[in-house]
């Protein structure tokens, strides 16, 4: 039976060596937007019990950059029914059977040899591994490293960009509590990035502040 830090998100359908994309478990309960999650093992604790857990190779990181729920015969659109949640569920349960949500992630990096990497991993996640929640610890290893602000402002596929990496700037932030360094080093490293931008940063600034 699964613990609840194994407990998974959902099951990769779509994957390349950049992003991928899964099905969520239960419908309408994708990750929230901004959210980082992982793909294999976590964290792997050492045989003996005085040295430092570290992350277990091979687990790629990422992400959640969409989601959506949808038919899953792409052929049958969902229609309106008029109906309230409850009546839906009463008269008509058969139509939440063909509706799937899904939601797409962005790699950021991956694990190899005890330590998280900040750049794409040699091979794209397998179809059908499962996606999992990461931890606090494996937020701070994965964005110790401000290598993911770059990776999100240059991501040509994101038209969402500005609203992602303030959700992600939120939980980084929030993950990084015991630093307070942490917060100077991202401003600086995001007026870095956008000095030449001030609509951008002023933007990103505004909603991860608000």
């Amino acid at each position: 039976m699964d613990t609840p830090l194994e407990i998974y998100l959902g099951e990769i359908i779509e994957a390349s060596s950049t992003t991928f994309t899964a099905r969520c478990r239960e419908l309408n309960a994708p990750p929230a937007f901004g959210s980082f999650v992982r793909v294999g093992e976590g964290i792997e604790l050492p045989d003996d019990p005085f040295e430092k857990p570290g992350f277990a190779d091979g687990a790629i990181y990422a992400v959640v950059t969409h989601a959506q729920t949808a038919g899953i015969d792409s052929n049958r659109k969902a229609v309106a029914y008029g109906k309230n949640m409850e009546e839906l569920r009463r008269e008509q349960p058969q139509i939440f059977e063909l509706l799937a949500t899904d939601f797409s992630c962005l790699t950021l990096g991956h694990s190899d040899k005890g330590v998280i990497r900040n750049w794409l991993p040699p091979y794209p996640p397998v179809i059908h591994s499962r996606v999992f929640s990461c931890t606090s610890e494996e937020i701070c290893g994965l964005t110790d490293k401000l290598d993911y602000m770059r990776t999100i402002l240059n991501n040509p596929g994101l038209v969402t960009s500005e609203e992602l990496l303030a959700a992600v700037l939120r939980l980084t932030v929030q993950s990084h509590a015991k630093d307070p360094e942490y917060v100077v080093r991202a401003g600086k490293q995001l007026a870095m990035l956008l000095w030449d931008d001030y609509d951008r940063l002023h933007t990103i600034l505004c909603k991860q502040l608000s």
